[in-house]
């Protein structure tokens, strides 16, 4: 029933919980998991308070944060005897989603109901609402549990 999952992780807890779930699932379903986190660039221009610094620093920590967290998911899934590969994307997080999920041709997006906030959060709105709007397949949205 679905053949390709695609799960999207932004570090939150709440991901960590559809992390779990989309393990649990592409086991059952003996599916192809595409792990994916988004290095939105509007967030990397948050800290800069110096008009006249540069973004690269904040860039570049993001996006070492993000394939420390591609890898451990990925080790995650290999523990859970679960074909997957892990992506780091760059750009808005909505739209780079869905673009993702239509490139997968994937059967089932799982996300987070509340990830990280910021900059990013009030310029789009939720992206777990935004992506689930637009998805070319069902989109199971893990909500919190605290």
């Amino acid at each position: 029933m679905f053949a390709s999952i695609v799960i999207a992780l932004d570090g939150s807890d709440c991901a960590q919980r559809a992390l779990a779930i989309a393990l649990d699932l592409a086991l059952v379903h003996k599916s192809r998991l595409t792990i994916a986190t988004v290095v939105d660039p509007v967030e990397a221009c948050a800290p800069a308070v110096d008009p006249m610094g540069s973004i690269q620093p904040f860039l570049e920590a993001m996006t070492e944060d993000a394939h420390r967290l591609i890898d451990d998911a990925g080790v995650k899934a290999i523990a859970a005897g679960v074909p997957a590969d892990g992506l780091v994307l760059e750009g808005p997080p909505i739209a780079t989603l869905l673009d993702l999920a239509r490139r997968r041709h994937a059967d089932l997006i799982v996300i987070g109901s509340h990830g990280r906030k910021g900059v990013s959060r009030f310029i789009a709105g939720s992206v777990a609402e935004g992506v689930t709007r637009e998805a070319p397949c069902p989109t199971l949205i893990v909500h919190d549990t605290t």
